[in-house]
């Protein structure tokens, strides 16, 4: 009976034992600090934007046309397609009366479709006529931002194929009426096509730039997209917070806090978030070194 009893508690010690050990390894983790790299937040001076596609058109574009009191032939053609022409310079003779049609302005002749010979009837387009140096840009604002615009605003524009690429413009003209479909506002902002490389015709992205704000930025990569509500995790007495976010503007792969229990000075985590969750130890293994975006704000 002794015997037993020795090996009852005997086997009671060594279940003890294994029971011990196995939640021992199973806590040891969960207790172990996370590393993380973390950024510091700090307040940016951010450029308010409008952005819109755009349309660029020539300033001055006319069609020239046939101005002759009954129909006639064109006789000859004085000009080649994409000519440069100062005003005056004769374009066209068209028979009978040999009448010759000029250029009414210094331009650039477009493509000529007609061929001598051909019968035109008065008022018939024959070319178009641009001045390919003095362009505009056409592009909408919606009526939420109608408060925000004015003659004078600075415009940026870039070609979509080539982002680092950026052409200057102010905006000279607003329309007086809203679309009443789109709710829009028709905007023309002129540019100078010095080295000729914007075509009437190209669409282009449009940035407007309408004032200032303080905003705090953080890495995109230190949001936690969900479907649940965005956050991210910041440092508070060693351990991980979880702050619920509503992200704002972005601006090359930074992100700018539009609400959050946030503010300057808050160490946020930037690596190593995907094994967090609230109220965990972390161990903080270094300072975020990304550089903050630099951003041109326009003089005054």
């Amino acid at each position: 009976m002794k015997k037993v009893l020795i090996s009852l508690a005997a086997l009671v010690i060594l279940i003890a034992l294994v029971v011990f050990i196995t939640h021992s390894s199973k806590k040891g983790p969960q207790n172990k600090a996370v590393p993380v790299k973390v950024l510091t937040l700090k307040e940016q001076t951010w450029p308010k934007i409008i952005f819109s596609p755009g349309l660029i058109q020539s300033q001055k574009e006319i069609t020239v046309q046939a101005s002759l009191s009954g129909g006639g032939y064109i006789q000859d053609i004085l000009v080649k397609s994409g000519q440069a022409v100062k005003e005056g310079t004769a374009l066209f003779t068209i028979t009978p009366g040999d009448v010759v049609v000029r250029s009414p302005f210094d331009g650039r002749i477009g493509l000529i479709d007609i061929n001598p010979g051909e019968f035109v009837e008065p008022g018939d387009d024959l070319v178009t006529l641009d001045v390919p140096n003095s362009l505009r840009v056409e592009f909408t604002v919606p009526q939420r931002d109608l408060d925000k615009l004015k003659l004078g605003l600075p415009v940026t524009l870039h070609l979509a194929d080539h982002r680092t690429v950026n052409y200057n413009a102010s905006i000279t003209a607003i329309d007086n009426q809203l679309d009443p479909t789109s709710h829009t506002l028709r905007v023309w902002a002129t540019l100078e096509n010095a080295d000729g490389k914007l075509q009437p015709g190209v669409y282009v992205n449009v940035r407007v730039e309408y004032g200032q704000s303080q905003v705090l930025a953080v890495p995109e990569s230190a949001i936690v997209y969900s479907l649940s509500g965005d956050s991210l995790y910041k440092v508070d007495g060693g351990k991980a917070q979880q702050v619920t976010i509503k992200p704002g503007r972005s601006f090359r792969s930074w992100v700018a806090i539009k609400e959050g229990a946030l503010q300057a000075g808050d160490k946020v985590v930037t690596s190593g978030q995907q094994n967090l969750h609230n109220s965990v130890a972390v161990n903080v293994v270094g300072e975020d070194q990304q550089s903050l975006p630099t951003i041109n704000i326009p003089k005054k």
